[in-house]
């Protein structure tokens, strides 16, 4: 997933407080009618509270939403270099939709705007499956995102000291990850990436967990959370810092809080694809379902 940063700061939690969505984001949303649930796809109830906590997230990040036969278009005009926050988001049932129509959908919302990417997610898996094969012939690129839900005690504990930091510690960090980013070749980019962090300011509370070396963070992940769902998110590692164990404390730093503060359910995201899925099963993460994203890239990055 696309790097994403947070103005939000604070002191640590004392054992008995949680951080919570502010009133004023649930009061929004209600004015605006955007939906906190999961729209009616067949998926299992694990899968279906998780995205409904990440779509909150998501559409307290949007400045504009556009309903369209399938779904929704969420969209932040104030930073349109930045995929993931604005993309159409097909969560209603596909039986009559072709990869040909969705791709029309997405010139019409992204491309008559002014976007330079394309990006659909899928959530029913079985249509995102049969689609597929025409979004590829059209040259765009399919990603799964595995949801995984904690469930299990993880197979040993860090050695590592991991803690909870500010934002100002963890941005230089953040800066040089995203310039190390073979997708990011503007400075354009560079600065929408890190201007995200003015937006969770508004949109949920969001804490840093972060590992030093020599007083250096290097490693760290985020935890968003309600007082009932927790999501551990945008976990990194500086790549010369990495396979020392350094994600593993941050996660279980981040977990330890979130089951203290009574979370009852805990989930991470991971690309389907990659090595960090087998890491967060060895720390006690079961997937429960995947999340398909068709995505064109613009030329330039």
């Amino acid at each position: 997933m696309i790097q994403e940063v947070s103005t939000r700061t604070g002191t640590p939690p004392t054992e008995n407080t949680f951080h919570v969505f502010p009133e004023n984001i649930i009061r929004a949303y209600r004015r605006r009618g955007q939906r906190l649930a999961v729209a009616s796809v067949a998926m299992n109830e694990d899968l279906r509270r998780a995205l409904t906590f990440e779509n909150r997230i998501r559409e307290g990040r949007t400045t504009r939403t556009e309903p369209f036969e399938w779904g929704i278009a969420l969209l932040n005009s104030d930073l349109p270099r930045v995929w993931d926050l604005n993309y159409l988001r097909a969560d209603k049932a596909l039986p009559s939709a072709t990869a040909e129509s969705l791709i029309q959908e997405a010139e019409r919302l992204l491309g008559d705007a002014g976007y330079t990417h394309r990006q659909i997610d899928v959530y029913d898996e079985q249509e995102a499956l049969r689609i597929a094969p025409g979004f590829l012939a059209a040259g765009w690129e399919a990603l799964r995102a595995v949801f995984m839900v904690l469930r299990r005690e993880p197979d040993r504990r860090a050695g590592i000291a991991a803690e909870q930091v500010l934002w100002r510690e963890l941005r230089p960090t953040v800066e040089e990850e995203i310039r190390l980013d073979p997708l990011v070749t503007t400075e354009e980019v560079v600065q929408q990436l890190l201007g995200l962090h003015s937006l969770d300011a508004d949109a949920t509370y969001r804490r840093h967990f972060g590992a030093r070396v020599g007083g250096r963070v290097v490693s760290h992940c985020d935890l968003y959370s309600d007082g009932e769902t927790a999501q551990v998110e945008d976990v990194a590692t500086l790549m010369e810092f990495r396979n020392r164990g350094l994600a593993r404390a941050v996660i279980q730093e981040a977990v330890g809080t979130a089951l203290g503060e009574g979370h009852d359910f805990v989930f991470i995201v991971a690309d389907e694809d990659d090595w960090p899925k087998a890491l967060y099963a060895r720390l006690g993460f079961d997937a429960v379902g995947t999340l398909y994203t068709f995505r064109r890239t613009p030329a330039e990055g």
